[in-house]
C-alpha cells in the first residue's frame, strides 16, 4: 500500500510505502512532522492484495476476493486524519462592489442545503435558513461572515465564471455549487 500526494503542479510526493505489509503489523502510521498540503492537491492511495498461493495468510487462492468488513474479505482501505488550519487574523479590505454581481445567486451543497448570495447597499450577504449575514472581503474572492469564525472563497472556472464557493463549517471544508438556472437579483 502506498500513500502519495499529487500537488496542483502534478508533482508527486510519497508519504507512505509499505511494499510487504503483514496483517499482524500496526495499522496506524503518523508522519513525524505535520505536512501542509496546498489546496487543489489530491491524496492517492494504492493497494494490492496478494491472492496467490504464495500468500500464507490467503485461505483459498481459487476464490475471488472482494471488499468487505470481515477478515475473510479484502479489508484494504486508506484512512487519513487531517486538520484544517484556522485562518490567520483576517484584515478586511475595500473592494469595488461591482465585483459582487458575479457572486449573486443560489448555491447548493445538497439539494436540501441551499444558500443565497445577495447584495444590497454595496454589501455582499449570505442568506440561509432565514438568516442573512454580511460577508466582509479579505480578498476579491475570499470573504468572512461578520461575527462568525469561518471563511468563504468563491471558485471560478477557466473562463472566470463563478461556479461555486468553498467554506469551512465546524472545521470541515464544504463545497457549494452555483445553480446556473437561477436568476437572482439584488435586494
Amino acid at each position: 500500500m502506498t500513500y502519495e500526494v499529487v500537488y496542483p503542479d502534478k508533482k508527486y510526493q510519497m508519504l507512505l510505502n509499505i511494499p510487504n505489509y503483514s496483517f499482524h503489523w500496526q495499522t496506524l502510521y503518523v508522519l513525524k512532522k505535520p505536512l501542509m498540503i496546498p489546496s487543489g492537491s489530491t491524496l492517492k492511495v494504492t493497494a494490492h492484495f496478494d491472492n496467490s498461493e504464495g500468500n500464507v495468510h490467503n485461505p483459498d487462492p481459487t476464490q475471488v476476493i472482494r471488499h468487505g468488513s470481515a477478515t475473510f474479505d479484502e479489508m484494504m482501505i486508506g484512512f487519513v486524519n487531517y486538520v484544517i488550519p484556522r485562518p490567520p487574523d483576517r484584515i478586511v479590505i475595500k473592494v469595488d462592489p461591482k465585483i459582487y454581481s458575479a457572486y449573486i445567486g443560489q448555491y447548493e451543497f445538497e439539494p436540501t442545503s441551499v444558500v443565497m448570495i445577495l447584495t444590497g447597499g454595496n454589501k455582499l450577504f449570505v442568506e440561509a435558513g432565514g438568516q442573512r449575514v454580511e460577508l466582509l472581503p479579505i480578498s476579491e474572492t475570499t470573504f468572512v461572515p461578520k461575527a462568525r469564525d469561518s471563511q468563504l472563497t468563491f471558485v471560478k472556472n477557466e473562463k472566470g465564471e463563478v461556479t461555486g464557493f468553498i467554506t469551512t463549517q465546524n472545521d470541515t471544508l464544504v463545497r457549494f455549487k452555483k445553480k446556473l438556472t437561477s436568476q437572482i437579483h439584488s435586494r
